[in-house]
């Protein structure tokens, strides 16, 4: 067995060897570097979103608090709650039939007679139901 390894260590094979060990350690490391600097761009991407993000909630934000800062929100705002018009202008009141306003959107509820279940199965099954064509 020894004569074995005498034939295969040589001073060729271990330069060999040694250089195929350098490459593999060479091609491994690029790969971590390669997978690190992808890891940090994902990140970077995720803080770039964010930022742009943050960003154009602080617009809407600002453009929020100048809106509420206009004579135009103070003009609806004073109309709404207060019952203020403008000059020439009359309130009309209307009596409330079951549909009802509400100051973020209009909410309708009707309220509407349903017939008993026992009347709707005695109408499912005995009314005259129309003829097919």
């Amino acid at each position: 067995m020894f004569k074995h390894l005498q034939k295969y260590a040589t001073l060729n094979n271990a330069i060999l060897l040694a250089a195929l060990l350098l490459t593999l350690s060479w091609i491994w490391g690029t790969m971590e570097a390669l997978q690190r600097n992808f890891t940090l761009q994902q990140e970077v991407t995720t803080n770039q979103r964010e930022i742009e993000l943050l960003g154009l909630e602080t617009q809407s934000l600002e453009f929020q608090r100048r809106y509420y800062a206009s004579s135009e929100y103070l003009e609806l705002s004073a109309r709404e709650h207060l019952g203020k018009a403008k000059p020439g202008e009359h309130l009309l009141l209307l009596p409330n039939h079951g549909i009802t306003d509400t100051a973020k959107g209009v909410q309708k509820s009707v309220t509407a007679v349903l017939p008993s279940n026992f009347q709707q199965w005695v109408t499912f099954f005995f009314a005259e139901k129309e003829p097919k064509r």
